[in-house]
């Protein structure tokens, strides 16, 4: 389980590697590198944190959203253990409920992986039965726990996804 951060911008047509982002710290001022995703890793870095430095974007002010999401590993393999899914769901359970009371009320239901968009990904869910599962447009599928996953064996990817996120729902 990983931390993904984005940036995104909420004005239409404003492409995320068109955003500039710079973090004016004491020693030398960091440019985010932002991926075509909105992906970007800030420094967290406790110098940093503590320096608490201004950061500017070439953006209007108030029109940047940053999210941090949490990320399942991304498989190295097309063909998954489907136990090795519901193992890394329940670690994201665990980690929920260990949150403050008011923090985070819901429950890891299944896992969404995110492929290119028009590349045509499928994932075959074998165990007592086989599924065939297509991504939709934005290269989306979504296994849910039950019944996708409780009762699988394994899984098979078409392809590596880009990213596995667990789908959370109270």
């Amino acid at each position: 389980m990983r931390a993904v951060q984005r940036i995104e911008s909420k004005l239409p047509g404003v492409r995320a590697q068109d955003i500039a982002v710079v973090i004016h710290g004491r020693a030398a001022p960091i440019r985010l590198v932002i991926g075509a995703d909105g992906g970007v890793a800030f420094p967290l870095r406790d110098d940093l944190l503590a320096e608490n430095p201004p950061v500017t974007s070439n953006q209007p002010r108030g029109s940047l959203t940053l999210s941090v999401t949490l990320a399942l590993r991304t498989p190295s393999a097309t063909r998954v253990p489907a136990a090795e899914l519901r193992a890394a769901l329940d670690a994201v359970d665990a980690w929920l409920a260990e949150q403050p009371a008011g923090k985070s009320r819901g429950r890891a239901r299944g896992a969404a992986f995110r492929f290119p968009p028009g590349a045509g990904a499928s994932i075959t869910v074998r165990g007592a039965s086989e599924r065939f599962l297509l991504a939709d447009a934005q290269g989306r599928i979504v296994l849910m726990r039950d019944p996708d996953l409780n009762h699988a064996s394994d899984i098979e990817l078409s392809q590596l996804p880009l990213e596995v996120l667990p789908w959370i729902a109270p």
